[in-house]
């Protein structure tokens, strides 16, 4: 089977051609790149032109559910392979990857395992434990997942338009919608913990927590006073305490801030 592959772009010129290179060096080519830029106002474009990296311009910046939209359609293969333009593939994304989808008609993704190429700083650190979970044991290879991942995914295109594509009013969260749908339709979801994406960037602290909620909250209308009690308490522990016990002074204090940026978030930002 072919291969489409796209990443989205969205002023990322630090980290484009990372992306990109890392698509193209795959130990199984893709027969198909290009780039999706959301309204670029950097350089990304003029990098990825120089580069002779085929690239479509959206006339300003509509959001990821159009993006990743329209990335379906112009992908002209049945496997399509995506990757965000902060992130870069494991070599063997796609070889280890494509089999599960080849043998398995009902599979419609999969999904790599987010981990930090570098940590910069103790923002970087707190993000690696926390957020990506990179402390974590999983079992190794391919498990079950009830969510779909697309920072760094390998997908069935007829099982996403039997689905109606991304939400293109979406502009957060439109894969969690696409991934509702693939499961009601009675597709299957996977995770592969033995292939990596690597995060090519250092977020700053706002950026952090903003990625957090965006994960675990962003799909709620609001949070409870109740909810709000039972994070800072799932907050203290054991991410706080688990900060302490290894003397992380730094990664406690944005431990214990993190409940109430969501809470405000949730509540007074949507």
């Amino acid at each position: 089977m072919k291969v489409s592959a796209y990443i989205l772009c969205y002023n990322n010129q630090e980290t484009i051609l990372q992306a990109v290179d890392s698509v193209k060096n795959q130990t199984l080519r893709v027969d198909e790149l290009f780039v999706i830029d959301d309204g670029s106002t950097d350089n990304s474009v003029r990098i990825l032109k120089d580069n002779n990296v085929c690239v479509y311009l959206n006339h300003k910046n509509i959001g990821r559910g159009y993006s990743r939209n329209l990335a379906i359609k112009l992908s002209t293969h049945e496997y399509v392979l995506c990757c965000d333009a902060t992130n870069a593939l494991s070599a063997n994304f796609l070889e280890d990857s494509i089999y599960h989808l080849e043998r398995n008609s009902s599979v419609s993704s999969i999904s790599g395992r987010l981990i930090a190429k570098n940590c910069i700083n103790f923002i970087d650190k707190w993000r690696s434990k926390h957020l990506f979970k990179e402390n974590v044991v999983y079992p190794k290879g391919v498990q079950n997942t009830n969510l779909l991942i697309t920072y760094g995914t390998l997908m069935k295109k007829n099982h996403i338009i039997k689905c109606n594509n991304f939400d293109p009013l979406l502009t957060k969260n439109e894969d969690y919608e696409l991934g509702c749908k693939l499961i009601k339709k009675g597709f299957k979801l996977l995770g592969h913990t033995d292939v990596f994406i690597y995060s090519t960037i250092s977020n700053t602290l706002f950026q952090t927590m903003e990625r957090y909620w965006r994960w675990h909250f962003s799909r709620d209308k609001h949070m409870s006073f109740t909810n709000y009690l039972k994070l800072i308490k799932a907050c203290f522990n054991p991410m706080a305490i688990s900060d302490l016990k290894e003397y992380k002074f730094d990664l406690f204090l944005i431990s214990m801030i993190l409940p109430h940026y969501c809470f405000y978030k949730s509540n007074f930002c949507k």
